[in-house]
C-alpha cells in the first residue's frame, strides 16, 4: 500500500497489476515489454487516475512471447540504437543457429566441424550488420556471445568448446 512508483521491464507470466485502490500512493508507473493483457488492464485501471505518470511501452502479444521468450537477444527489440530490422535479424540469427545446432547434434556427423560452421554463420550475421552501421557496443557484444553459449550448450561434452571459443573470437569483427 505504500508503493509510490512501479517500474517493470521484461516481466512475464502475469496478466494484471493491482488497481489504484490497492496502491493508493502510486504516482508513477513505467512498464516496458510486459504481456499485452497486463498492459491493457494497466492502462484501463490507471489512465483516468489523477496524478499518475503512466508510461506503457512495447506490450508483448502472446505470439511474440511464444516466439521470443527464450531468445536471449529479445531485449534488442525497442532498445535505443538498434533498429527493428537489426533486432529481427538478430532474433533470426539466434533461432537459425539454434535449430541448426539441434539438427547437427541429432545427426551427429562431424559435430565439431558442424558446430564451427554454425558458429561462423551466426557470428557472420552480426559482423555484416555491424559493418553496415556500427551499433554493437560492449553490452550487445556480450549478449551475442552469451546467446552463442546457449547454442553451444546443446553440444555433448566430447566437443572441445575451447577450440570453438578461440574460433569464434577470431571470426568476430564487432
Amino acid at each position: 500500500k505504500r508503493l509510490d512508483g512501479l517500474w517493470l521491464f521484461e516481466v512475464f507470466g502475469f496478466d494484471q497489476i493491482p488497481g489504484p485502490e490497492a496502491l493508493p500512493l502510486l504516482d508513477g508507473i513505467w512498464v516496458s515489454s510486459i504481456p499485452a493483457d497486463a498492459a491493457a488492464a494497466l492502462k484501463k485501471q490507471y489512465k483516468s487516475v489523477p496524478g499518475i505518470d503512466l508510461t506503457v511501452e512495447r506490450p508483448r502479444k502472446p505470439e511474440w512471447l511464444a516466439e521470443n521468450l527464450d531468445n536471449p537477444l529479445r531485449a534488442w527489440d525497442g532498445r535505443g540504437g538498434i533498429s527493428a530490422v537489426q533486432a529481427k535479424k538478430a532474433f533470426t540469427a539466434y533461432k537459425t543457429a539454434l535449430a541448426a545446432m539441434r539438427q547437427a547434434v541429432t545427426a551427429g556427423d562431424d559435430l565439431q566441424a558442424q558446430a564451427a560452421r554454425i558458429t561462423q554463420d551466426y557470428i557472420g550475421v552480426f559482423n555484416v550488420m555491424d559493418a553496415k552501421r556500427r551499433f554493437i557496443g560492449t553490452m550487445e557484444r556480450e549478449e551475442v556471445v552469451d546467446a552463442l553459449h546457449k547454442i553451444w550448450a546443446l553440444l555433448p561434452q566430447s566437443i572441445d568448446l575451447r577450440q570453438l571459443e578461440s574460433f569464434e573470437e577470431g571470426l568476430r569483427d564487432f
